[in-house]
């Protein structure tokens, strides 16, 4: 039976990864039948504050169970996230109270890039399908059940708590108690990465652990049903201030398991215990497979099963258990987050040693702090433990640089490597070998391989073959252009708001295969192509720079790769490039195809280039079949005159999603659909890529 379980939950598990990769939807939304996407009026809805995040600004991002829409009941009420601002009420004064709201729904942001974060997944592995658009909304006075309000107590406690802690150890803190990293500022939370230790700053078995500590210590071997109903009260008040997150909910549920079996005589272990609720979950909402968290937190607990049993008995178990958890995530860490800490093995040791006195401290002091309002010589120690676990942890991490970045491996070599380590440490495996069945140890290491090549086959995309990558940086210009190992950048997008070289481009290069950057080329020094390609260049490797490029350079970039500057003629010393006419503009010769990358060029620009090509009776060298298109679309670019000289297939146009510059215009694209031009955007594509053949090109998106 515990065979039988786990291989049931596992099979589960892959057979919901592959029909979301063929495009199956694994869940509907119940909302989706009231809600029409193109509506412009706003909807009026109610329910029930479910969650809830306190912003720097002041403001609330709200999950709010909807109850109806328009006064329509929704039969299977369904959380939605919306952000909204109530002066002068607090957390605690509005979780679980009811809200009446008014507003436009929206899908949540699905994957841009290949490989990269997918927003829109992460919020359906919370059971969230839609974003709300606030225009306002009134609370209902006081809460409908004594439950209700106890939850929001705890909540209004938590936040009272936090505000009681010093500044400095304020993110640690709530990171280890409560889960919430918001208050960590970035630079320690890399730190903890590079240590290999960032996993103490989730809620965890550690922390419910504790309290199934204490109260195997107060039953002993005895039945005591006031010390199981005293747990589950802790269990179910830690739950709430954390959120139930996946992990909480696993080690809750782990927890609950042994009491029951216990009072039930049963036998319980720890990996039926694991299978049974990771299925709970997934025939619950089986988009939970796509929550990091809950792929971590099953991964950890299973490589403890079969790893640790197969380690020195010499090892103690806190030791051999770590190692474990080390072994399992290693692999995942690199497919799933790109960097590998060389320190983890070592760093680990001190940190859980210190993490298991803060840890207990820290829930002291939060329970002491719920009795009394205050934790006084509990705080003092929390603060001390704090400081300690920072510095120990900055040292180990040698200030972040203790990991390395690593490229993701293929999904199919994943998922072979872990069947291939489970199987071999596991009951079944040792029982072959032990009856010298060599040849079904060969046949189930075969299986594995095979298993995992067509899970890679299946969930692959087309993107690992594209030639050329109009990247989706937002609102700005990057063309990635690669020829075997060769990995040239045009523009690197760029915000005076957001890291995009750190947040965007080097997530993009690691998760598609790209060791480094050989070149980076530059249209012009705007913040919106420039500024990503500095950024990058701080945290990945970039061998070259190079900006201010005139007409008559060229790069050769491989064999079949080059690319050719076309304009301007010269750059003005005083003016530089500021003027969007004076924007280098290149084009790319990829074999036998031409690509004309054309930066922010105006069409003063165009016709200035135009007329002193036609001049030289040259204009055929303006011909391409790709053209991306002028300053994103902007009404200020591709004029008719200019558009004829091209002639391209396809027009590629690097727009962001969300831009107050009403790009693109709408005549730039009648003019393009009226040429026949197929056009492709960043902002309802994402990252678009081409395939070169020898006779044809393909053209793949990431949003179809």
């Amino acid at each position: 039976m515990r065979r039988k379980n786990l291989i049931f939950t596992t099979a589960l598990f892959f057979l919901l990864f592959i029909l979301h990769s063929a495009g199956i939807p694994l869940a509907h939304s119940s909302l989706e039948p009231f809600i029409e996407m193109d509506r412009s009026e706003p909807y009026t809805v109610s329910g029930r504050i479910v969650g809830l995040q306190l912003r720097d600004s002041g403001d609330f991002q709200l999950k709010v169970r909807v109850e109806t829409i328009d006064e329509i009941p929704i039969p299977k009420p369904e959380t939605v996230l919306t952000t909204c601002s109530f002066p002068g009420e607090t957390p605690g004064s509005l979780f679980r109270r009811k809200i009446y709201l008014t507003g436009t729904f929206r899908m949540p942001e699905s994957r841009r890039n290949p490989g990269c974060f997918d927003y829109r997944l992460s919020l359906m592995s919370q059971g969230i399908f839609f974003e709300m658009r606030s225009e306002g909304g009134t609370l209902k006075e006081g809460w409908d059940s004594p439950a209700d309000q106890a939850a929001a107590w705890l909540i209004g406690q938590r936040y009272a708590f936090r505000e009681t802690m010093d500044p400095a150890y304020r993110g640690l803190l709530c990171g280890i108690l409560f889960g919430d990293i918001s208050d960590l500022d970035e630079d320690t939370y890399e730190q903890f990465q590079a240590s290999g230790t960032a996993h103490i700053l989730a809620v965890s078995g550690l922390h419910l652990g504790i309290l199934y500590g204490f109260y195997r210590k107060a039953a002993g071997k005895k039945k005591r049903p006031e010390a199981a109903i005293l747990l589950g009260i802790l269990i179910v008040a830690y739950g709430t201030v954390s959120m139930w997150s996946p992990s909480v909910q696993r080690a809750a549920v782990m927890i609950a398991l042994p009491v029951m079996a216990k009072f039930l005589d049963l036998r319980y272990d720890m990996l039926t215990g694991l299978s049974t609720i990771a299925l709970f979950l997934m025939l619950r909402n089986p988009c939970i497979i796509f929550s990091t968290g809950f792929q971590m937190s099953f991964l950890a607990i299973a490589s403890i099963c079969f790893f640790q049993p197969v380690m020195p008995r010499r090892v103690p178990d806190s030791f051999s258990a770590m190692f474990a958890v080390q072994l399992g995530l290693g692999l995942y860490q690199m497919y799933q987050f790109n960097y590998i800490s060389l320190a983890a093995p070592l760093a680990n040791i001190p940190i859980l040693f210190l993490t298991g006195l803060l840890v207990p401290s820290a829930i002291a002091g939060f329970f002491l702090f719920l009795l009394t309002g205050g934790c006084g010589p509990v705080m003092t120690l929390m603060n001390a433990l704090s400081h300690l676990l920072l510095e120990v942890n900055r040292l180990t991490s040698l200030d972040g640089k203790a990991s390395i970045d690593v490229i993701s491996p293929p999904l199919w070599l994943v998922i072979t490597l872990y069947l291939i380590l489970f199987f071999f440490s596991s009951e079944t495996c040792l029982l072959l070998r032990l009856r010298g069945r060599k040849k079904c140890i060969g046949a189930a290491a075969v299986g594995c391989v095979l298993f995992g090549m067509t899970a890679g086959l299946l969930t692959a995309t087309p993107f690992p073959t594209a030639d050329l990558v109009f990247v989706d940086v937002g609102q700005g210009d990057c063309i990635h252009i690669r020829d075997g190992k060769t990995d040239v950048l045009i523009d690197g997008g760029g915000s005076a708001r957001y890291n995009v070289g750190k947040k965007i481009l080097k997530p993009y290069l690691l998760k598609n295969g790209s060791r480094r950057v050989e070149l980076a080329v530059a249209t012009h020094l705007h913040t919106d192509h420039y500024k990503g390609l500095e950024e990058l260049s701080a945290v990945y490797p970039v061998q070259k720079t190079v900006t201010g490029l005139i007409a008559g350079n060229c790069i050769h970039v491989s064999e079949k790769v080059f690319i050719e500057t076309l304009w301007p003629l010269e750059i003005s010393p005083e003016t530089g490039q500021e003027e969007n006419s004076r924007c280098s503009a290149f084009m790319v010769h990829y074999g036998i195809w031409r690509i004309f990358i054309t930066g922010d060029l105006d069409a003063e620009g165009e016709q200035e280039m135009l007329q002193y090509y036609t001049e030289q009776g040259r204009a055929d060298i303006l011909k391409a079949d790709i053209l991306k298109v002028g300053h994103h679309g902007s009404s200020t670019s591709s004029c008719d005159a200019f558009l004829d000289a091209v002639d391209p297939k396809v027009a590629v146009i690097q727009v962001g999603m969300y831009n107050i510059y009403g790009h693109p215009d709408g005549k730039v694209i009648e003019k393009l659909l009226q040429k026949g031009i197929i056009i492709e955007r960043n902002d309802q594509n994402g990252a678009v890529g081409i395939d070169f053949g020898e006779d044809r090109f393909r053209i793949m998106t990431i949003i179809s």
